[in-house]
């Protein structure tokens, strides 16, 4: 049976807890694992799963608060637990964990920094907790009033 893989906590330097969430349907979530490494993230992880399975079956999604490092000016992670990471660091640590698999990057990056990682989808601006394709009628007037934040992996930008 195939099974959603949360992993709750950065692979960057501490331990792994790993928790096995069977799916209602065994082809629902494939084979796409997420790791939301933010509590306040967990509920909709699951929905940005169905957003992304489709056009990335095999992804291993880093959903994780993003922001730029005002010191250096670089794209980092903010895990609930743990120390901030730069972005660059995080892809090199689970590389090592996971090989070429594609790693979706589901973070805001607010200063639209480019991110030239190799296999790694991103977003080139802030990314709405919530999928566009699970926002409630109201929800969806949020693309009205900011419409630059992103809601669907479609808007991600993706290196070969």
């Amino acid at each position: 049976m195939r099974t959603l893989l949360l992993l709750l906590a950065l692979a960057c330097g501490t331990t792994l807890w790993a928790c096995h969430v069977p799916a209602h349907n065994p082809n629902y979530f494939a084979d796409v694992s997420i790791m939301p490494a933010c509590a306040d993230l967990l509920e909709a992880s699951g929905q940005w799963v169905v957003e992304i399975q489709t056009r990335y079956p095999q992804a291993l999604v880093v959903f994780v608060h993003g922001n730029v490092d005002p010191g250096s000016g670089e794209w980092f992670a903010y895990p609930d637990i743990g120390a901030p990471i730069s972005m660059y660091d995080l892809v090199d640590n689970l590389r090592v964990k996971i090989g070429p698999r594609r790693i979706i990057l589901l973070a805001c990056n607010p200063g639209r920094l480019p991110f030239d990682a190799p296999g790694v989808s991103y977003a080139l601006n802030d990314v709405w907790i919530t999928p566009d394709s699970f926002a409630s009628v109201v929800g969806q007037l949020r693309d009205v009033y900011e419409p630059d934040v992103i809601g669907s992996i479609a808007e991600f930008t993706e290196n070969p």
